[in-house]
């Protein structure tokens, strides 16, 4: 076999099209354009057109269009990870904010306080109203709830578990232990009662346990009321009863119901996104709807861990395309779910979460978590990698091409290449070859003609970990890690780009029908969840292994079905 890769350029000549450039994305509209039609007195009718623009909500995360985030994460406040009550310390955190100013609120709900984290400072002292720093400090600053114990006077709070912060930097605080809402100016000595506040209860002059708080521009506040399967709304002109948002028909699955509502997130027209906790699954919720529709999960209340499922969803939030990103606790992930997809991409998996209650972006757009249970805020840090593969729609390629790597002459277990099979790019544009006969996968760096060798290192066929037998498919996830398929030792090999060997994906159990060996493949794939689908040429089937199976498959399709 020729060993040259002929790649074509990708040569736009379209008129209409003389580059491949990113799409633009734009806002999706809550509300479309509505035409009302009314008779009048002359048999003629009056056409009204109302036109209702979604505009984006004042909390609404400007992201790139193509994001990541790093698995790694840091931690912001916390790092001892244990309990404990000084002011670098916390203690079951259930809720976090990030404000316009990247400063980090967190919902110190076992200490029965607010603490405010200024990136690199805390408060030292305060002189006439005017608030002094000390850099490089680990210690947060008191901002509400002034005793450890706790109570219920206006200087007090007793386990807060939720909370807004406003553009002015004041805070509306889900005061659980009290069952009430206070509202309290930043830096003010006490706050005051703007919701429940009348012990808890289900009458609307009442509020119960709540998790999740959202306040609109006008301050009035939607209380996701956790015990009481609904979502009231109380309006600043009007603090001694709340109205009826979404729910309140009783703990259920039926689209009217909620189970447990935990954080709420509201668009500029008063639509709720609810994650309902113990139905898995979101619910977004019209203005004067009797009932919710399901946007993610399934609708049934079915907790799950593949793509179209959730399990036990504790918060979910918006970006200015739409996007929900989901805190989805169950599976120990955050997914993005696009606006009237079925399923959710899993940006993040986080093992080392630990019961996490509340998620916020920052200004940068990095993931802040409340990682409630190990009493620490981490951080996952957001990359803007250039996006490959969009090509506009009038696009036209010429038939010309120019050689990218080889030389048209078969040279085994040496530079150039030998037979290759397959090629993949990454987000940075390198180039990755599947080279057969010298039992290899080289990386051609953008712009250069030398390859590195990455996996297959010796360049001479085996079966240990560090080697490859007659490679031929490769799939590279967006945080360079290969799963190569190494045909001749009936294997597939998971490889982080930088390691001297790999490890076994699946297979390694010889060529026959069993659900845990395959035959030749020549084409794999992996999706978000890490799930490897195989098509294993041999046995006339695809076959899926999960994640976190590397035992057995499971039959997707085949000739006898």
């Amino acid at each position: 076999m020729a060993a040259i890769l002929y790649i074509g350029l990708l040569l736009l000549i379209a008129s209409n099209c003389s580059a491949v450039t990113a799409t633009t994305e734009t806002v999706p509209n809550e509300e479309n354009t509505t035409t009302e039609t009314v008779p009048n007195e002359g048999n003629t009718t009056t056409t009204t057109t109302t036109t209702a623009t979604a505009t984006t909500a004042k909390s609404i995360i400007q992201l790139c269009s193509y994001p990541e985030w790093n698995d790694t994460y840091t931690t912001l406040a916390g790092e001892s990870a244990s309990a404990g009550s000084s002011k670098s310390e916390l203690s079951n955190p259930h809720g976090v904010f990030v404000d316009s100013y990247d400063e980090v609120y967190v919902a110190d709900t076992g200490n029965n306080r607010i603490i405010l984290f200024s990136p690199g400072k805390s408060l030292v002292f305060e002189n006439k109203g005017v608030h002094y720093f000390f850099e490089e400090s680990k210690s947060g600053t008191i901002v509400s709830g002034f005793t450890l114990k706790g109570g219920k006077g206006n200087d007090e709070l007793d386990s807060p578990t939720a909370f807004f912060v406003t553009r002015d930097q004041t805070l509306f605080i889900a005061d659980s232990g009290n069952a009430r809402v206070q509202k309290w100016k930043l830096w003010d000595k006490r706050g005051y009662t703007v919701a429940g506040g009348k012990r808890a209860g289900a009458t609307l002059d009442k509020i119960s346990m709540s998790y999740g708080l959202y306040v609109d521009d006008e301050n009035n506040v939607y209380v996701s009321e956790h015990n009481n399967h609904r979502v009231t709304l109380w309006m600043a002109d009007d603090t001694d009863v709340g109205l009826l948002v979404a729910g309140g028909n009783g703990m259920g699955k039926l689209p009217k119901q909620l189970a447990n509502p935990w954080g709420i997130y509201v668009t500029k027209n008063g639509t709720v996104y609810i994650a309902d906790f113990n139905n898995h699954r979101i619910q977004k919720w019209a203005p004067n709807a009797k009932s919710g529709l399901t946007v993610a999960g399934d609708s049934n209340g079915v907790a799950g861990s593949w793509q179209y499922q959730l399990s036990y969803p504790r918060q979910v939030l918006l970006d200015q395309y739409g996007n929900m990103f989901i805190l989805d606790t169950g599976n120990n992930r955050i997914v993005k779910w696009p606006q009237g997809w079925t399923y959710g991409l899993p940006v993040i998996y986080a093992s080392s979460l630990n019961s996490a209650y509340g998620m916020h972006f920052s200004g940068a757009g990095n993931l802040i978590v409340a990682d409630t249970s190990n009493h620490r805020i981490i951080s996952f840090s957001i990359a803007c990698p250039k996006p490959t593969n969009h090509v506009c729609q009038t696009a036209i390629w010429t038939s010309n091409f120019r050689v990218l790597a080889g030389t048209g002459t078969n040279f085994a277990n040496s530079t150039p290449l030998s037979s290759p099979l397959y090629v993949a790019f990454d987000a940075r544009e390198n180039m990755y070859i599947v080279d057969e006969f010298n039992h290899a996968v080289q990386r051609f760096n953008k712009n250069s003609k030398t390859s590195i060798t990455i996996a297959g290192l010796s360049r001479f066929g085996g079966n240990s970990l560090s080697q490859l037998y007659n490679p031929t498919a490769l799939f590279i996830t967006h945080n360079d890690i290969m799963y190569i398929a190494d045909n001749g030792n009936k294997r597939i090999l998971k490889w982080s780009i930088g390691q001297n060997q790999g490890r076994i994906a699946n297979g390694a159990n010889g060529s026959r029908v069993p659900l845990n060996q395959i035959s030749q493949c020549f084409g794999i794939y992996v999706d978000a969840q890490s799930n490897l689908y195989v098509s294993d040429n041999g046995n006339h089937r695809v076959v899926i292994w999960d994640g976190r199976n590397t035992t057995n498959g499971r039959l997707v399709c085949s000739r006898a079905s």
